[in-house]
């Protein structure tokens, strides 16, 4: 017969998983969600997410951000808005292109805006939106809106609108 002596072996606690495990993102990320468009459409709008995304994951982007006077910040600073764009990463923005009417067309100049009811979705005027650039641009602008920002106040300077300067300044520093 074999003897088994007791060990002196300390056994560790268990431990408890969270339901979900989290990683804060180290930059911004902007998920296409559902996208309605007609098929000629469709590439402009993906290479428009692609460029978008290499554009907000950069450090020129951040720089960009941080560097920034806006207005209408929620009580946030420049740092604060940037860190909030971060963690709140991946955000998901859909995207769904529309014909205006005259009137968005030709006298309010609508090229895009979002909706309460249908949060999280950015429609886009196809009067207007007939590059990857300008695609790009809105997309970053309604983002701003999905994470709580507006501009009902002074529109040039408020987050949306800074971003749209940002998108452009980014997009000549990277060559994209």
């Amino acid at each position: 017969m074999y003897e088994i002596a007791a060990a002196s072996v300390a056994i560790p606690a268990p431990v408890t998983l969270p339901a979900v495990v989290t990683t804060a993102a180290a930059f911004a990320v902007i998920i296409a969600g559902a996208i309605d468009c007609n098929p000629a459409e469709l590439p402009m709008i993906q290479e428009a997410y692609a460029d978008l995304n290499k554009i907000v994951s950069s450090t020129a982007f951040e720089q960009q951000v941080i560097n920034s006077a806006f207005t209408e910040t929620n009580g946030m600073t420049s740092q604060q808005i940037y860190d909030l764009i971060v963690s709140s990463s991946p955000i998901t923005v859909g995207f769904t292109m529309f014909t205006g009417s005259f009137i968005q067309n030709h006298i309010t100049d609508t090229m895009g805006y979002e909706d309460p009811a249908h949060p999280g979705i950015c429609f886009a005027n196809r009067h207007f939106i007939q590059s990857k650039e300008v695609c790009g641009s809105l997309i970053l602008h309604e983002t701003m809106h999905v994470i709580g920002f507006a501009h009902l106040g002074v529109k040039a300077t408020s987050v949306p609108y800074t971003m749209n300067r940002i998108y452009d300044i980014v997009v000549q520093q990277l060559g994209i």
